[in-house]
């Protein structure tokens, strides 16, 4: 961990990740944005090594996956969805697979019927992401999102909870000056 912060707003982690053979450096930035919204923004800079593919995983740990322009939906135990937007890479590839990494390659068991869904979103070899993670009950409605700029590795996203409650989350991606994530209130009070 190389940073933490906690306020009464938001919950902030950058971290460098420990990776495979083939990546040269990834750092993410994780926040955890609480007053009504409880949503996780990360954001990963990743500098492959080699001109290979860079990936990121989401371990849903679900029954099924169901894909909507660059948002998945993860349908989860006890009456919960997880809804996970990929804002960067524009046009996000999805791969929904069902057998986990989570302890192995191999399929979950017992009450899990033998499904330990995960989801992996692919991207150019030196390659940024900004995913939304929102977890929700199932069959409600999810956070609105829009761009606000974006503009070589910077962007701005408003997001809007079920209640119209809004936050700007502005990221600054590239890998020669890892990722750095700030986020705004509605009204200009800096969460972090």
């Amino acid at each position: 961990i190389e940073a933490f912060q906690t306020t009464a707003l938001v919950d902030y982690t950058k971290m460098g990740v420990p990776d495979n053979s083939q990546v040269q450096t990834h750092k993410r930035n994780f926040a955890f944005v609480k007053g009504g919204f409880d949503m996780l923004l990360i954001s990963d800079s990743i500098e492959m090594k080699n001109p290979y593919q860079s990936r990121i995983n989401f371990n849903t740990m679900s029954t099924g996956v169901s894909l909507n322009g660059n948002t998945a939906t993860a349908t989860c135990y006890n009456n919960k969805e997880l809804d996970i937007t990929v804002l960067e890479p524009k046009n996000a590839e999805f791969d929904v697979l069902t057998r986990g990494l989570i302890s192995g390659n191999y399929p979950a068991f017992g009450d899990m019927s033998g499904r330990q869904d995960h989801l992996q979103v692919k991207n150019q070899s030196d390659g940024d992401y900004f995913s939304v993670l929102y977890p929700k009950e199932a069959g409600t409605k999810g956070l609105s999102i829009r761009t606000l700029y974006q503009a070589g590795s910077g962007a701005a996203y408003e997001i809007r909870n079920r209640e119209g409650d809004a936050v700007v989350a502005a990221v600054n991606n590239s890998v020669s000056e890892p990722a750095a994530v700030t986020w705004k209130a509605a009204g200009s009070e800096t969460l972090l």
